[in-house]
């Protein structure tokens, strides 16, 4: 039996990840309510849809510092930007989760454009065929 069907989430976690790493696109930053796990009050938070996932990640500090740190504090920029994601067992709030840790960011040649520094840049064909990959191996 496979535990994950009767143990979902709206957000993408870990387990979604089925201990591979991962190379995503940024679809496209959205704000999300969420609960409070420690209070119950409900709070925006940001989260990443990436194009090959079926549900947003929403973004911890850790990776919101990546992000922000290569890709800017406006999320507008963050579009096309490809993300080496992968599951790490972490320590938080006083029990072991796991976790989905951004390892890298790539800057796309549209995130380049906007003044940010470009590591390796893949091109269009090289994305969509990356991102046509991701899909068609169904990840989450």
């Amino acid at each position: 039996m496979d535990a994950t069907r009767y143990i979902q989430s709206p957000w993408q976690s870990g387990v979604d990840l089925d201990s591979k790493e991962w190379d995503l696109t940024i679809e496209r930053v959205i704000v999300e309510p969420v609960r409070n796990s420690r209070n119950g009050k409900e709070e925006s938070r940001l989260a990443v849809q990436f194009k090959a996932a079926r549900k947003p990640m929403l973004i911890n500090l850790t990776n919101g510092k990546l992000l922000i740190g290569m890709l800017g504090k406006e999320t507008n920029n963050w579009a096309g930007a490809v993300c080496h994601v992968r599951a790490d067992a972490i320590r938080s709030f006083g029990k072991d989760q796991l976790s989905i840790v951004i390892t890298g960011v790539t800057v796309s040649k549209r995130n380049a454009s906007s003044g940010l520094q470009s590591g390796s840049v893949p091109t269009p064909a090289e994305n969509q065929a990356a991102d046509q990959a991701i899909a068609a191996a169904e990840p989450f």
